[in-house]
This record gives structure tokens, C-alpha cells and sequence, in this order.
């Protein structure tokens, strides 16, 4: 063939491409009116993990995964917008380097789209707070850690629609951004029907192992990937452990008992915070059903 026919063929098929991103558009308003219809909430990171991954199940040839996550990351980040006022909040600690919160600052883009609006954060619980009172719709936050006297997760210990979960870890694809993985919360009761992992704050009776509560976590098939401590010391010392786990949200009598005999302490609560999608780039499609 000659040149200018292939380039009239890749005119024919930007258009073909043109008119489904379209008709995609379409369809994504009508779901938005039935969403405002039933109530149902508007953002699903979950949903979103399980088109990603169906689509790279099925790609080939020689355009790289990289690129198809970044075009379908834009058509999603665009159809999340045409749904209503879509903004995201992001930490970004006032002594950390440059570097670093511009790799944060490059995972939030990469995720949402060029056209999301991202509110920088000083502070890990004013983002909590945002994504709570309604400033923003989602919040993205760091890994859990220790030696934090007033970590973001325990914020997330009560009940109720407007307390946030979280429900992915970004980058939820990749490597598309450098930097260390963060965590997405929302609010609106979100859904993590379907993750893979989950994140459990557990509190203990008395001074606790880590280590221990870890090796039950292991026993008991939970396969913890972290876990960490946090003491209320304004609350009669009260312990608590967050747990990233695998397996089902409730921890069934038996799977307890296992975890308290291990930890050697009574466990007083166990609070689901949220749950996410195995991000691919652990080599690991996910195992949930999404709808």
C-alpha cells in the first residue's frame, strides 16, 4: 500500500475511534441519571480496576500497556467528571522535599486524568476531613505508618455515610508515576464488595505484639502485608493495630480466636476501614467480581 492510503485508513479509524469515545460519553450520562436515581454512589475504583484489567488481559501487539492505561485513564477520568463536580485531595506534608511531593503529585495526575482538580494538603487529616465534609470527593493519602502520633486511619474508625473507607491503593497500574504507593479514600458509603485485600483496625485489650498479632494474622490465612500500632493515650491507653489482609471482611469466631491466642491479649473490636484491588503492577489481576 502507499503511503497516503495507510494515512486515509488511520483517518477512517481516528473517526470510528472518535464516534465510540462519543457514544461512550452517552452512555456514561445515562448511567449518571440512573445513579441520581437510586442513589447509588458515583465513583467505583473498584469497577475501575476491573476494566483496566480486562482490557490488558486482551491487549496485543505493539503499542505498549503503559499507553492503553493512559488513554483509558483520561476516558475514565473524563466520564467521572460528566457525572458531577469531581475533585481530589491530596497530602503533601510542608517539610517534605520537592521530589517527593511532586511523585505524589504525579500519581494523583496519572490517576485522575489531566482535567481532575488536585487540593494539596499539609496535613493527612485535613484531607480526611475534606473528603468527609464534601470539599473534595476523594482523598489520597500515604501508607500507614508507625510512629505517627496522630494517624490518618484512626479517622476512619467510625460508622456512618460520610465517614471515608478506603478502596484502592494507587498506582492502581503502573509503573506509571515514581514514588511510594498511596492509599484512595472516599466517602458516600463506599463499596468494597469484591476487593481483594482489606484494611482491618483491630483493638486489643491490653499492650500487644506486633509481632504476634501478625504471626496469628498468618495463622489464621489472613496474609497480612502490614501491620501497625497506634496507642490513644488520652483513652486509658487504648491499642489499636491496622492490619492490611487478604481474605473477607468478617473475621469468622474461629479465625479470632486464632489471632488472640497468637497476639496473647483479648481483642476488644474489629473495624473494617476499606478495601482495595490487587493493583496490577504486584503481577496480580485481581480476583474480585465488579459490576
Amino acid at each position: 500500500m502507499h503511503l497516503d492510503e495507510l494515512r486515509r485508513d488511520i483517518d477512517a479509524i481516528d473517526t470510528q475511534i472518535h464516534d465510540l469515545v462519543m457514544r461512550r460519553a452517552e452512555v456514561t450520562s445515562a448511567i449518571a441519571r440512573l445513579k441520581g436515581e437510586i442513589r447509588s454512589v458515583p465513583y467505583q475504583p473498584l469497577r475501575e480496576a476491573a476494566i483496566l484489567s480486562r482490557l490488558l488481559g486482551r491487549h496485543k501487539g505493539d503499542l505498549p500497556a503503559a499507553s492503553v492505561v493512559r488513554l483509558w485513564r483520561e476516558i475514565i477520568g473524563a466520564s467521572t467528571r460528566l457525572q458531577g463536580d469531581f475533585s481530589a485531595a491530596v497530602f503533601f506534608p510542608a517539610d517534605a522535599s520537592p521530589e517527593a511531593g511532586l511523585d505524589v503529585w504525579k500519581i494523583a495526575r496519572d490517576h485522575f486524568s489531566g482535567g481532575t482538580p488536585l487540593i494539596m494538603h499539609d496535613s493527612a487529616p485535613q484531607v480526611v476531613n475534606a473528603v468527609a465534609t464534601g470539599q473534595a470527593s476523594v482523598g489520597v493519602l500515604p501508607l500507614p505508618g508507625d510512629g505517627d502520633l496522630n494517624p490518618w486511619w484512626v479517622k476512619l474508625l467510625g460508622e456512618g455515610p460520610t465517614i471515608p473507607r478506603v478502596v484502592a491503593k494507587l498506582p492502581v497500574v503502573g509503573p506509571l508515576a515514581t514514588g511510594d504507593p498511596q492509599l484512595l479514600v472516599v466517602a458516600l458509603a463506599a463499596d468494597t464488595n469484591g476487593a481483594d485485600r482489606h484494611l482491618l483496625a483491630i483493638e486489643c485489650e491490653t499492650q500487644t505484639s506486633r509481632a504476634g498479632l501478625q504471626d496469628g494474622l498468618v495463622e489464621a490465612g489472613l496474609e497480612p502485608a502490614f501491620c501497625v500500632a497506634w496507642e490513644d493515650r488520652h483513652d486509658d491507653g487504648r491499642r489499636w493495630h491496622l492490619a492490611d489482609v487478604c481474605g473477607a471482611v468478617a473475621i469468622a469466631p474461629a479465625v479470632l480466636a486464632t489471632v488472640e491466642r497468637r497476639a496473647g491479649t483479648a481483642i476488644r473490636a474489629v473495624v473494617e476501614i476499606g478495601g482495595y484491588a490487587t493493583p496490577l503492577t504486584d503481577g496480580h489481576q485481581g480476583s474480585g467480581t465488579y459490576s
